[in-house]
């Protein structure tokens, strides 16, 4: 298969993992703001590492799993424009999910800054 297309299938199928790990960053931001103060913290730092795993995993499994992406990745200047380009934009949805189911709920418990 040609690399370019596996590379857009591969943030295509990053998108919807991302919005599945979103949902669950969600949950149990949910979850820790109905409970205690001790289970706050504890599922708060949960749902921090949740996150950090939700936003690095395209560009850490990227170049591990397929070969040559590396090397086109260093060499073409295309290629590296249409990956930064392709991870920026699988993000989106998630954010976008994120915003719409989540938001105002945890505004209102108080986990985020009502700007």
């Amino acid at each position: 298969m040609n690399i370019w297309i596996e590379v857009i299938l591969f943030f295509a199928c990053c998108a919807v993992l991302m919005v599945l790990l979103i949902s669950l960053y969600g949950e149990i931001l949910l979850i820790a703001g109905t409970g205690t103060l001790i289970k706050r913290k504890m599922l708060s730092c949960i749902s921090i590492v949740v996150a950090c795993f939700t936003f690095t995993l395209p560009i850490s499994i990227s170049f591990s799993f397929f070969d040559g992406w590396r090397e086109m990745f260093q060499t073409n200047q295309n290629f590296h424009m249409l990956f930064i380009f392709l991870y920026a934009l699988s993000i989106i949805p998630a954010l976008i999910y994120f915003r719409i189911k989540y938001l105002t709920k945890l505004k209102s418990m108080g986990f985020f800054y009502h700007w």
